[in-house]
This record gives C-alpha cells, structure tokens and sequence, in this order.
C-alpha cells in the first residue's frame, strides 16, 4: 500500500512496485490521514503487508503559515498510520527529509547528525519520524530521509519543472546559489526503498542522489540538457529573496549507511537529472 498516491514521488514507486507486487494506492480522497478512524478502516480493508507512507503536507511556506496543518498531516498522520501498521504488523516505510537539519554543517549530513530543523515542515516531518520510532517494532519500519525532489513528469511541480518551463518560455532566471542540497530523482528513491526491503533493512537510511549543489548549478545543468543558452541563469543570493520560512544554508546529504553496506549506491545527481529530463521531461 502506498499513501499519497497522486504526489510527484508517487508515480515511481506504484510502477516499481507494481512489478512484482499487489500495490494499492491510496491519496485523501480515498483516506484522510488526519482522521485515525478512517486510516484504520481503510487499512484494515487493503490488509497490505507493508505500507509506503509518502502523504506530507510539502510546501515548506504553506507549512510555515499553516502549522496546526503541517503538524496535523505530517506529524499526527504519520502517527496514526504507524500505530495501525504496529497493531497489524505491516512494515511501515517513512519517506522523511534532509529538511530535518539545521543547515549549519559544511558536510553533509550522515544518519549520525543531530536533527534540528529551522522551519515548521521540517519540525513537523521529525516528529513524524519520532512517532514511527516510538510506535513501531524496530524490525518493522525503515526511515528514508531525501533530498531535493524531482520527478514526476507531468506532476513534477517542483524546482526542475518550474526551471524547465521557464527555459522554454526563452525567460532570464535569477537562481539562488548559496544554499546547498542533495537532489533527489524519485525513481532512484524507489528503487533504494526496494533495495532496503528485500534485503531486510531497517532503521533510519539517507536516500538521495550522489553530491550536493546549489540551486543555481541544478538550473545550469538543466539549460545543458536543453541545449540553451546558460547564461539565461543568473545566481543570486538568497539574502535578495523574501521567504516565509527560512531555510537551511545546508540540506546536504551523504548516504552513510546505504554505502555502508557495500552493495547499492545511489546515481550521481547529474546522470539521474540528464536521464529524467531526456527520457521524461523535455
């Protein structure tokens, strides 16, 4: 069973899994995460072995302006679905984010980091993961913290879509290049969670592509692809932006345990980014 099953990262996940397994896809209009009684009944009805829980309230502003919502979906939602997944022994997969940190590290961030996030989604996407580590057995969940999110195709509303729609309209973009991450293509997210399950992991892993950039070389890349004029984009920094929720200087992350293990490594960024946009995108 996979949660949030119209959200960009959705997609990737139902056609992997889908593969080799009965999926069963599930958004708010078939179950509100919010409502306990309602995540139990519908649940209980799939009777899944195991759940992907990738619902989230993601918009980081609305987040920050809203957050009896943010901490009412990220945090209370993922409670409730951990506490039925507990009682009915489902293995539980919680899609968290690199926005747990606080972004004051000059590497990236490992699985051993403190988290201490600066905004209401990242705050409220911790305590989700605190109540996935409260409520569950410790052999029946795993915690996967991504990065910068594209994919999607046409879903992908985020950074690498807006860029790749302002590109075509021939438009000058002004692009931050002082705050870093990890990009994260959902399609390898997918496919790391699926590596991590049938090879009985658990725990807390950091799943985000190889390096860490700025918005700004994101964007240069993408007008590569495209095969337009780069000079179209313009760093900036983001002390000339207004932001309703601050962000982290730093979201970077280094998958310590996955690589640990010495049989999966996640694509680097720049060859999942040029394969989505060649192959998905443009």
């Amino acid at each position: 069973m996979i949660t949030g099953s119209q959200g960009m990262a959705a997609k990737a996940f139902l056609n992997l899994f889908s593969q080799n397994a009965d999926v069963t896809g599930v958004d708010k209009s078939d179950m509100d995460i919010t409502l306990p009684a309602e995540v139990s009944n519908v649940i209980t009805s799939v009777k899944p072995s195991h759940l992907i829980h990738l619902a989230a309230q993601t918009d980081v502003d609305y987040c920050q302006e809203n957050p009896d919502e943010a901490y009412s979906v990220n945090s209370q939602g993922t409670r409730n679905i951990a506490e039925v997944c507990s009682r009915y022994k489902i293995f539980l997969v919680y899609v968290s984010t690199s926005s747990v940190f606080g972004g004051d590290k000059a590497e990236p961030y490992s699985e051993n980091d403190e988290a201490n996030p600066i905004n209401t989604y990242g705050l409220s996407k911790l305590k989700g993961e605190e109540f996935v580590e409260r409520t569950m057995r410790p052999q029946k969940y795993i915690i996967v913290r991504a990065g910068w999110f594209f994919g999607g195709e046409e879903r992908d509303k985020n950074f690498v879509g807006k860029i790749v729609r302002k590109l075509r309209k021939n438009q000058a973009i002004e692009v931050v290049d002082d705050i870093y991450g990890s990009p994260t293509y959902t399609l390898d997210l997918a496919n790391g969670v699926r590596f991590l399950m049938t090879n009985d992991m658990t725990g807390l892993f950091h799943l985000a592509n190889e390096g860490f950039v700025s918005r700004y070389d994101i964007a240069v890349k993408i007008a590569e692809v495209m095969g337009v004029d780069q000079n179209r984009i313009v760093p900036v920094s983001s002390s000339r932006l207004v932001f309703r929720a601050p962000r982290p200087r730093s979201e970077a992350l280094v998958n310590e345990r996955l690589n640990s293990l010495g049989k999966f490594r996640m694509t680097n960024w720049k060859e999942s980014l040029g394969q989505y946009l060649i192959n998905k995108l443009l």
